[in-house]
């Protein structure tokens, strides 16, 4: 098996929300036999389509190497703007094209 690529998983998702209808949640309690509680059933709920979305967001994702390569443009042209503008301080300036965050060492 070839070795997974890094990717960052972010993005958009085009899914529409997760729901299971009362029918089905009484269909899986007659199979279980037993009663789910209403906040067990939020819980399924919230976890299932956190799961989606992650999914989704994991197959549209870019490489690490592209979304630092977009990253690093973005700063460019924000830093090109500040400076043209004439609001960006060197020291700010510094950090941002030297990829430090703030508050770091």
């Amino acid at each position: 098996m070839p070795p997974r690529k890094p990717t960052l998983s972010f993005g958009v998702t085009s899914l529409w929300p997760f729901g299971i209808s009362d029918e089905d949640w009484k269909k899986l309690e007659t199979h279980y036999g037993y009663a789910i509680p209403p906040d067990l059933r939020s819980a399924v709920v919230a976890k299932t389509q956190t799961m989606r979305w992650r999914s989704e967001a994991r197959q549209t994702a870019l490489s690490t190497r592209e979304a630092r390569r977009q990253i690093a443009g973005e700063k460019r042209t924000t830093v090109d703007w500040l400076n043209w503008t004439d609001g960006l301080p060197d020291e700010i300036r510094a950090m941002l094209m030297s990829g430090r965050r703030m508050g770091t060492v």
